[in-house]
């Protein structure tokens, strides 16, 4: 997806420039620093339904909203190795409930729309449930 996107932007600047009448010698040149981006995160499969049924089964399986893939910009990508090492990330918030159901009835499913506050929003507040997810998902991945 990443590379579609470089690809197109540079497409669109270039077509821009020659419809402007910018000379081929003079188009936009497209220079990507790699070392300034972060690579996609991608959940193991296997491994978030193991955590996903761990947490379930600790804050019960109508508190686990699994979301619809997003494109954000996140470092976490790295914590894998480029998918040497399974990797998993989840979201911990804490909404009033009647707020998570009404998300969900509105059909939108997303984990940032159920939850309606992203992780690092200040209206998210944690708590026992939260620690008790956290804690659960550990305890999975101690088992032998």
């Amino acid at each position: 997806m990443r590379q579609q996107i470089l690809a197109s932007i540079e497409r669109i600047a270039k077509g821009l420039a020659l419809a402007s009448g910018v000379p081929e010698d003079r188009a936009p040149i497209l220079t990507v620093i790699e070392s300034e981006n972060s690579p996609a995160t991608y959940n193991d499969p296997a491994l978030s339904e193991r955590i996903a049924a761990a947490i379930g089964r600790t804050v019960g399986q109508d508190k686990v909203v699994k979301a619809q893939p997003l494109m954000v910009s996140e470092d976490f990508g790295y914590f894998s190795l480029d998918h040497q090492i399974p990797a998993f990330m989840f979201w911990l918030g804490a909404v009033e409930p009647g707020r998570v159901e009404a998300a969900r009835k509105s059909g939108k499913g997303s984990a940032v729309t159920a939850l309606e506050f992203g992780l690092s929003h200040s209206l998210n507040q944690h708590c026992a449930p939260g620690s008790k997810a956290m804690t659960s998902a550990v305890l999975e991945l101690m088992k032998k």
